[in-house]
């Protein structure tokens, strides 16, 4: 609120880094400028040197950052580019919810070049709207700002579980796996509670809390009404929802929340408390996304791979990913040297059944006569799984299959 040279240089850096490392901050330039035609002309004298500041800040990024490509001699291919629309029209899809699809990332990944791509998404996204209608258009807003706000699968996001949980941890993993889920939205519900009390009983004529509630509703509105939504993006209202819980705010007598809290709390338990939950034994499912050609290894004809699995707990699924058009053979060898066949249609094949602790060995074959695709992710001088992939009697400790096991 008093502005100094040294903080306008503090803000300016954060800025001008925050946008680098994550240019969707420029969210911020809007806001900023909403709040600053909203507070009143006291205030705005004195919002003069910060709006300024960031908005050059964010202006200055766009030299440093071609600088910092030429630097690495960095090369955007254009092959790999997909239209901004092919967000919005994903997040128009009813089947997932407004979620990424990997389906329409797969379609345009066909087509010659962005030019093409962005016609495609253009009709295809004018015919989806005109699909769901004005009340489909509600409902899809409905199911975003659930995903949006349901944060149950953020800590598997990008891992999808750990490599090998501890036999410790898989004994009481299931009631674990249970209070956690309780625990992300009972703390969601109690943020969010403390936010619209303040909202309601706080004067929000400060910019600092006039800037909050317009950052956190415009990255609400742009999620629900326009772009691809994902739990882990819930995540950014965390920072915004605690600022505007600390404001100051007239005492009030109210405590009509807390029992509101207390009983949707005791009804998330219940919830949770009813929902089996899936146990993730072992998984690796480390992947290079559509979007940039990811690329199968080809298996040899009558050549075969295979990779060790520890489980430390029985599990009743074992699934392993495969390019939809191989033809390989995929086993399962348990402990004792039994084969176990996985079977299945498209990209995944499996096996259901009861399949006790121990050390399991994947097996790729290929008894064709032609050379075969297998999924097999490739970690230059790193480890992706605690076991290396074996090919044709070869260690490979930077290679390994995407499976997962589960005990369901």
């Amino acid at each position: 609120m008093k502005p100094h040279w040294g903080s306008l240089v503090v803000l300016g850096l954060a800025s001008l880094l925050g946008q680098l490392i994550k240019p969707s901050l420029i969210v911020l330039v809007p806001a900023l400028l909403l709040t600053f035609l909203l507070v009143g002309r006291g205030w705005q004298k004195q919002l003069i040197s910060p709006v300024v500041t960031v908005l050059v800040a964010v202006a200055l990024t766009v030299p440093v950052k071609g600088a910092l490509l030429s630097l690495g001699h960095y090369q955007n291919h254009d092959r790999y580019r997909l239209p901004a629309t092919s967000w919005i029209y994903m997040s128009y899809l009813k089947e997932t919810g407004g979620q990424y699809n990997s389906r329409v990332v797969e379609k345009e990944e066909t087509l010659p070049n962005v030019t093409t791509r962005q016609e495609y998404v253009t009709h295809a996204l004018v015919n989806q709207l005109r699909e769901l209608g004005p009340g489909g258009i509600l409902a899809q807003w409905g199911r975003k700002l659930t995903n949006l706000t349901n944060e149950r699968h953020v800590p598997i996001e990008y891992r999808a579980g750990v490599q090998v949980a501890p036999a410790h941890y898989l004994a009481h993993a299931r009631i674990l796996g249970q209070f956690q889920k309780f625990l992300l939205q009972f703390d969601w519900l109690l943020l969010l509670a403390l936010a619209l009390r303040k909202i309601i009983l706080a004067r929000l004529t400060e910019p600092r809390a006039v800037l909050l509630v317009v950052w956190a509703v415009g990255l609400v509105a742009f999620e629900v009404f326009l772009w691809e939504v994902e739990d882990r993006y819930g995540l950014a209202l965390i920072p915004f929802l605690i600022g505007v819980a600390s404001l100051p705010a007239r005492p009030s007598r109210s405590l009509a929340w807390w029992p509101l809290v207390g009983a949707v709390g005791a009804l998330l338990m219940l919830i949770n408390t009813a929902v089996p939950n899936s146990i993730c034994v072992a998984t690796q499912q480390s992947a290079l996304s559509i979007q940039y050609h990811e690329r199968p290894v080809e298996l040899a004809p009558k050549h075969r791979l295979s990779q060790a699995v520890t489980l430390n707990h029985a599990v009743t699924r074992a699934r392993v990913w495969r390019p939809r058009v191989s033809r390989v053979r995929i086993w399962l060898v348990t402990p004792q040297g039994k084969w176990l066949a996985l079977t299945g249609q498209g990209s995944l094949v499996e096996y259901r059944g009861r399949l006790a602790a121990g050390i399991y060995r994947i097996v790729v074959e290929n008894k064709t006569a032609y050379s075969q695709p297998v999924w097999c992710t490739t970690w230059e001088n790193g480890r992706l799984a605690p076991h290396p992939l074996v090919v044709d009697h070869q260690v490979r400790t930077d290679q390994s299959l995407r499976y997962q096991f589960n005990d369901e």
